[in-house]
This record gives structure tokens, sequence and C-alpha cells, in this order.
């Protein structure tokens, strides 16, 4: 009867000990906010009665970083870096020569709304800005984020050390380390070409890509990776156990 008394609650107390040891290893580490600028000129130079353009476009925004993970480490642990966006800014500064008319220059600033900041990454819709009440100056931004140089200290590494994000859903790496805590490191930026295009009073209309650039977010997430403290838990188990075994012969004893 003791035999079995002392199995049941050890078995018991081994699979609660799996159940808090896997609950622990998925773990939310703190989001981190960062920032990006992008300037960028386009330039176009139109043949005879056409529209000629110089915009320059800027772009500040920030987005948030956070990681996930699961898994027990030594020896690694799966870690999961999302990216959400927080704001964004558009800026133009212009200056277009028309065949018929006098020269347009200006700048123009606006806020991209919440149900537009999606458009960070991929293919943005059509972003209009009126420009001196005989125009618009449309952009249309084509982003992704890059992760780049992703380490891990003072003794681990990452598999990839890249990650490439078109699209707002989590990218994955696998972080493997023979101590711990560890800290991962991520350095990153935003590669964006813009599409401008130029319409003046829906006639002359004028379109240009620009470049691919690429600039660096501000400042690099990190996020330390605790272990889940397995070497405490198990002496724990072990010695509720016996206690629970001195417990019951304590107890059948007395009834003796």
């Amino acid at each position: 009867m003791n035999k079995k008394v002392v199995f049941f609650v050890s078995l018991f107390l081994f699979l609660s000990y799996l159940g808090v040891r896997t609950a622990f290893a998925y773990v939310l580490l703190t989001s981190e906010n960062v920032s990006y600028t992008a300037l960028v000129n386009v330039s176009h130079s139109g043949g005879l009665g056409q529209i000629s353009f110089d915009v320059t476009v800027a772009l500040e925004c920030s987005v948030a970083y956070n990681c996930s993970t699961d898994g027990v480490f030594p020896p690694s642990s799966n870690c999961h870096l999302n990216v959400t966006p927080n704001s964004a800014t558009l800026s133009i500064d212009y200056h277009i020569e028309r065949p018929i008319g006098s020269d347009l220059d200006g700048s123009e600033s606006i806020p991209l709304p919440v149900e537009e900041l999606s458009g960070l990454l991929g293919d943005s819709p059509p972003i209009e800005i009126p420009i001196d009440s005989v125009g618009t100056i449309t952009i249309i931004i084509h982003g992704k984020l890059l992760g780049e140089n992703i380490t891990v200290t003072p003794q681990g590494s990452a598999a990839p050390t890249s990650l490439e994000w078109l699209t707002w859903a989590p990218e994955d790496t696998v972080v493997s380390a023979t101590v711990s805590p560890v800290t991962l490191k991520i350095d990153t930026a935003y590669e964006v070409s813009f599409t401008v295009t130029v319409e003046i009073l829906g006639f002359d209309v004028a379109s240009k890509d620009s470049t691919l650039r690429q600039f660096a977010g501000n400042p690099s997430p990190t996020f330390v990776i605790p272990e889940f403290p397995s070497l405490l838990i198990l002496p724990s188990f072990m010695i509720i156990t016996l206690l629970a075994v001195i417990v019951y012969r304590r107890k059948h004893s007395q009834n003796k």
C-alpha cells in the first residue's frame, strides 16, 4: 500500500512539474519601439510640352518589435519576432515645372491614419497629397523590414542570423546557448522605394520610381531571454515527494 501511494504522489508531482515547466517555457518578452527616417529624392525630366518635377519624400515611422519564446535552453529556444506599426508621417518637398503656367514649389506633411499603417510593408495604397489646388502628388510606398546581425551574448548563437518582413507576420530564429540568461540583439533596417506620380489639372501626368534604399532603425531591439529555473524545481519536486511520504507514514502509524 505504501508503495502505491508513493508512486501515485510521485507521478502527480512529476506531471505537475512538467506542466509548470512547459507553461514557463513560453515567455513573452518586453516589446521595444524602433524608429526609421527614410529620405529619398525622386526627379523626372519631361520632354517638350510635358511636366518635370523634383520631389523629396520623407517618411518617418515607428514600429514595435516583440519577442516570444518557446522551448528551454540549454540547448535551444525558438524565438518568434513580431513587428507591429505604431505611427507614420509622410512629407514631401516639391518643385514642378509646367510647360504652361508658373512653376509650383511647396511642401506638405500628413500623418498616416491608423488604417493605412499596414501599408508600410509591401505595396501601400496610393496616398494622395493635394498641391496648390491645381493638382495632386500621389505616393506609393514599397517597403520591407530587415533584421540583420542577430547576435546572442554572452555565449550563444542564432539561426538564421538575418530575417526579412514583407508582411506583419512573425519571423522566427532559433537561439542556442550553453549559459543563461542570454541577450538577443538584432540590427534592423527599413528598405523602401517610392512611386511618385504628379498630376496637374487632371491632364499633365508624370510618374517615376525611386531607387531602393535602406535606412537603419534606432535603437536596435534587445531582448533578455531567461532560462526556466528547472534546476530549482526538480529538487523542490523531490523534497515535496519525500514530505508526502513522511506524512503518509506518520498517519498510517497513528491509525494502527
